[in-house]
């Protein structure tokens, strides 16, 4: 399986957020069901976990005012934030081995995958899940997606070290200082975007799925059911969106910070001449 440093799936330049999400739909079409496969393996086990865990929390009548089911709707929130790494996982190895290679093996990206998984725990589990469990609802998403939003794509595609090694490659916590650092104001305000259109997002799929599915089935669907299982649909239907959008975001801010387009194509060149030379 060659790698293709010329030839790469999308072109090599910076990019908006607006920009960003119109590539993600594109690059959602242009993949298809390969990448559609890769959001699902991560989405889908999650999907079925929370159903497990929440279903006791919500009453086929709890419409009744006196009833709100707030406590499912927060814990369906928190479970969302705490797995988005992990599910997001399989399609962000995928899209980082289809960047380069005419063709991708899942072989290899259960590979990397197993092999990610001690610093997706400590780091994305543990050490990101207790700032979602200390801030509660206060504050739960600015520390992790603000301070490392890019963590996930930095274990997962750079595979530094957990811990500094001498004369070696940086460790993962001092690369993501070297990618993050100096762009807290454009990774806020991506974020700020980002959360915004989630949230529109998120409600329009969400209603979408609602009517369609009534209008289909000959009479409305109760809000019992639209809650319990339309709205952790749209949910990770718009997590896995933003994963792809996230891919591409990490790509925007290493061309922004470290002139990856150009490092790209140093090396293209470089191995076209010693093609030739051979």
């Amino acid at each position: 399986m060659a790698l293709q440093l010329d030839n790469n799936l999308i072109t090599i330049r910076e990019r908006n957020l607006l920009e960003i999400m119109d590539l993600a739909l594109a690059l959602i079409r242009a993949q298809g069901l390969p990448l559609l496969a890769a959001l699902a393996l991560g989405a889908v086990p999650m999907l079925l976990v929370n159903d497990l865990l929440l279903s006791s929390l919500i009453e086929p009548d709890w419409y009744d005012e006196n009833d709100f089911p707030l406590e499912y709707f927060t814990k369906l929130a928190l479970l969302v934030m705490f797995e988005m790494p992990l599910a997001a996982a399989p399609a962000t190895l995928y899209l980082g081995q289809s960047m380069f290679h005419e063709q991708t093996s899942w072989r290899r990206v259960a590979r990397d995958l197993l092999g990610s998984l001690p610093q997706l725990f400590w780091l994305q589990m543990v050490f990101r899940g207790f700032f979602i469990g200390l801030f509660f609802l206060v504050l739960p998403p600015i520390i992790p997606f603000i301070a490392w939003p890019y963590l996930n794509e930095i274990i997962l595609l750079e595979r530094n070290q957990l811990l500094p090694k001498k004369g070696g490659r940086p460790s993962t916590f001092r690369r993501s200082r070297m990618l993050h650092g100096g762009s807290t104001g454009d990774l806020l305000a991506r974020w700020l975007g980002s959360l915004l259109f989630g949230a529109l997002l998120l409600f329009a799929v969400w209603m979408s799925l609602w009517v369609v599915l009534s209008q289909l089935g000959g009479g409305w669907i109760s809000w019992y059911v639209s809650c319990r299982i339309l709205l952790p649909v749209a949910a990770w239907t718009v997590v896995s969106f933003f994963t792809v959008v996230r891919f591409l975001s990490y790509l925007d801010l290493r061309i922004r910070r470290e002139g990856w387009e150009v490092e790209l194509a140093l090396r293209a060149e470089a191995t076209q001449m010693a093609q030739g030379a051979v």
